[in-house]
This record gives structure tokens, C-alpha cells and sequence, in this order.
């Protein structure tokens, strides 16, 4: 939703993508050693410019990574083994789909400690985020709580719900207009985690950000708020 001078103006954007996640070994350590790539990858939205933006992901498809997976899901090593070229029209949209930075949003990091219905814990991140030609830095806290055990597509699972603060800043170029982004965000969530099998099965996560875009030498305000709705499933 972006709102200038006194205009409000909604945009729908939908998305989907598919991962192939192969385990190729086990390591010493415990950690495995995986292969991932897209089979699927479609965008879609109902406003014509940024329909416009929308070109052919083909490029992207079955373009296998390799990285290593830690007992507690925190990944590392992300590397290529095919290698592919973005093309230009579509680099600041693809950057979402891009698997090397975006493999890690299908995975939960868990404390090294023995958890247990009733735990919490916090997770804090400072990332930089590339954002349609702005680069954003967003500082998180995220509060994670195992309310209690459930039963789901055939496994016993930890359902962990969360929320998460945002403060976002940054700076972007949109047609030679400079402009300066500000704001703060919010996500609730729910993962269910097969405690056995040790797993994430799904997750559903909404958040809602509300920032301002200050237009450098113009004096002019836009307020946006983006309000995101992602759900993950384990297919097999």
C-alpha cells in the first residue's frame, strides 16, 4: 500500500518457488553436506508496471548449490556448482529467488541445548538487504516459544511460535531520484518442527512493515506498508 498525495495506491504481488533438497553425506561433526536447486519459480502481480518488471526465471531453474547444514540448522559454505547469469532486466526483482541467499528461509535455527515445550529464546540479526536497486539495513529480534507438541502430517511436532521486531533504514536510486527509507516492521509466525526427525515441516509467517520513503531535495514523504503472508510445506 503506498499512499502519495493523499492517493492510495494497493499492489498484490504472489510468488512461489520449489526446493529439491538432496543429502549427499554426513560429516564428522554431524553436519551434512547438501545439494539444492529450484524446479519451480513463478511471480505474478496485478499492477501493469511492476508486471513489466516480471521476466523469464527459466534461468534459474534446476541450478544446483551445494552447502552445509549444522545439527542445529544454521547453514554454511554456500557455494555454486552450476553456474548462472542474471539478466539484467529482472536482477533486482531476482534477488529473492537467488538460492545461494535465500536457501536459509526453508531452514529454522535451533539453540545447541536441549529444547523442550516451554522453551524460548531470542535470535537478533543486523542484515543488509538489496531491495529493488536500495540496499536496507534491518536490525531483528526475533523471540521464539515451544507452546506445546502436535501431531502433523503423520509426525510429532513442536509447534514454535514467534515474534519478531524490525527497524529498517536505508538509502535507494529509483530514475535518478535518490531517496532515503525508514520505518519499523513486525512478524508473527508459527513452524512446526518434526522433534524426532529433526525437520522443519511448515511454517506460516505474516508481517507487516510500515516505512516512509523521504525523496531526497523534493521535500516530499511517501508512506508505504507492505504486508507479507509466506508459508513453507515439506511436499516429501
Amino acid at each position: 500500500i503506498i499512499t502519495m498525495m493523499g492517493q492510495e495506491q494497493i499492489i498484490n504481488i504472489s510468488s512461489s518457488q520449489n526446493i529439491i533438497i538432496n543429502v549427499l553425506e554426513e560429516l564428522a561433526d554431524g553436519s551434512y553436506k547438501v545439494e539444492f536447486y529450484s524446479d519451480s519459480i513463478s511471480i505474478d502481480s496485478d499492477n501493469p508496471q511492476v508486471s513489466s518488471m516480471i521476466g523469464d526465471f527459466s534461468y534459474l531453474m534446476r541450478k544446483k548449490c551445494s552447502a552445509i547444514i549444522q545439527k542445529n540448522g544454521f547453514v554454511k559454505d554456500v557455494t555454486e556448482i552450476d553456474k548462472f547469469e542474471i539478466p539484467e532486466k529482472i536482477k533486482q526483482l531476482s534477488e529473492q529467488f537467488n538460492p545461494k541467499k535465500t536457501f536459509t528461509k526453508f531452514l529454522l535455527v535451533l539453540p545447541d541445548e536441549e529444547i523442550g515445550v516451554g522453551y524460548t529464546w531470542d535470535e537478533p540479526k543486523d542484515d543488509i538487504v538489496d531491495n529493488m536497486g536500495s540496499k536496507i539495513n534491518v536490525k531483528s529480534n526475533a523471540n521464539y516459544r515451544i507452546a506445546e507438541i502436535v501431531r502433523h502430517q503423520g509426525y510429532e511436532v513442536y509447534k514454535i511460535a514467534s515474534v519478531m521486531n524490525l527497524d529498517i533504514n536505508g538509502k535507494g536510486s529509483q530514475m535518478g531520484q535518490e531517496f532515503n527509507i525508514s520505518g519499523k516492521g513486525k512478524a508473527d509466525s508459527e513452524y512446526l518442527f518434526a522433534k524426532d526427525e529433526g525437520k522443519l515441516i511448515s511454517y506460516k509467517i505474516e508481517q507487516t512493515n510500515d516505512t516512509n520513503a523521504e525523496i531526497a531535495g523534493m521535500g516530499m514523504t511517501i508512506p508505504m506498508t507492505t504486508i507479507t503472508l509466506t508459508t513453507l510445506e515439506l511436499v516429501k
